[in-house]
């Protein structure tokens, strides 16, 4: 069956490329059956994650990131001096992008596992409520929602989850 992904606020697009990354590295996993959309309000920060550039800094080590992959070099190829990787088209065409507001965009629905880590710490909380009447209401029975380490499901959405993997904070549908 297809496994439906949504990377939402997926900023400049590490996280969607990473979901690809591992599903094309899990033998087990057939890519074809997997669907990434990663959305994001800011066109300009859509247009760079398309472009799959990253570099390496003194706070950022992609090198390291990449790590966990059994052969990092079939996912992308690496600069010369090591500080510059660029994502390959194979990655590239598992991740469809698109521009979306999570407060009033158009609903989505049907997604095995959604992602929104680490923009809710930014959010006001008038605001939280209706991101997370999107998030969840884009999540299949017993899909998957994943939050950031330091953000909290809201207290009006408990219910709708059961903690699948509290320290990482993972939680799922019911």
């Amino acid at each position: 069956r297809t496994v439906r992904c949504w990377s939402a606020a997926c900023a400049d697009g590490r996280e969607p490329y990473s979901i690809a990354m591992l599903a094309r590295d899990d033998r087990r996993i057939d890519e074809g059956a997997v669907e990434i959309t990663a959305t994001d309000i800011d066109a300009e920060t859509l247009g760079e994650a398309r472009e799959g550039v990253y570099e390496s800094t003194r706070t950022t080590d992609i090198g390291a990131q990449l790590e966990p992959l059994s052969n990092p070099n079939d996912h992308v190829d690496v600069s010369e001096d090591g500080t510059a990787f660029t994502v390959r088209p194979a990655v590239k065409r598992m991740v469809s992008f698109e521009q979306h507001d999570l407060i009033s965009g158009p609903a989505k629905s049907g997604h095995d596992l959604v992602l929104c880590r680490n923009l809710l710490i930014y959010i006001d909380k008038s605001y939280k409520e209706p991101i997370f009447e999107t998030l969840t209401g884009a999540i299949a029975e017993g899909g998957f929602l994943t939050i950031g380490k330091s953000e909290t499901l809201q207290r009006a959405f408990r219910e709708e989850y059961e903690s699948y993997d509290r320290s990482n904070h993972i939680y799922r549908r019911e």
